[in-house]
């Protein structure tokens, strides 16, 4: 598996970005990787899918699932790849638990292999797999293009089974805003999305 392309691929298109973000979980932290910036270019993503999907291959999925948003994309690239089916995760409300919705079903003969863009807490991961256990599927794996769980406060990280990623980041960490050493330092604090100022 090669991380550094993978790593080079997103710092090519601009998705990975430095200074001072609020990520949506609320913490702050000096690198935020924004997915979209990839996923929105299909060459580069095709790429990545079809690497994932070799990775994710010898587990021989019958159904690739990946919950919304960024995940439903992955999911149909990789399913492409390896010739099967893709089942899409939504919330009926939000919050609330993910559904399969628009006709899909899944049985106890499907083997599905979940996927995700970016794992961070994996609490949408885990809230997937609680989903999929709930209908009856075997989830015979967890895929996903980045891992940063390693940087987030390990009391908040979900224990998930394991996890096979194109590239696991081990910084810069997340931090509670309370503690966070850029807001010590004065560093402005954006919306990592838009680049607005907080």
């Amino acid at each position: 598996m090669d991380s550094d392309h993978v790593r080079d691929v997103f710092e090519a298109c601009g998705a990975v970005r430095r200074g001072h973000f609020r990520v949506p979980a609320g913490q702050h932290t000096a690198e935020f990787w924004e997915k979209f910036a990839v996923l929105q270019d299909p060459v580069l993503a095709d790429d990545l899918f079809g690497r994932l999907a070799a990775v994710l291959a010898p587990l021989s999925p019958t159904v690739i699932a990946g919950p919304t948003q960024g995940g439903l994309i992955v999911a149909w690239g990789v399913a492409r790849h390896l010739g099967c089916r893709a089942a899409f995760l939504e919330r009926d409300y939000r919050p609330g638990p993910f559904v399969l919705r628009r006709g899909s079903r899944l049985s106890e003969a499907d083997d599905v292999v979940l996927v995700d863009d970016l794992v961070s807490s994996g609490t949408t991961v885990y809230q997937s797999v609680q989903a999929l256990h709930s209908l009856g599927a075997r989830v015979a794996g967890i895929g996903c293009l980045i891992d940063r769980r390693m940087t987030v406060p390990a009391d908040e990280v979900r224990m998930l089974p394991a996890l096979r990623a194109l590239l696991t980041l081990d910084g810069p960490p997340n931090y509670q805003p309370g503690s966070c050493p850029l807001c010590a330092a004065g560093v402005p604090l954006q919306d990592p999305r838009s680049l607005r100022a907080l």
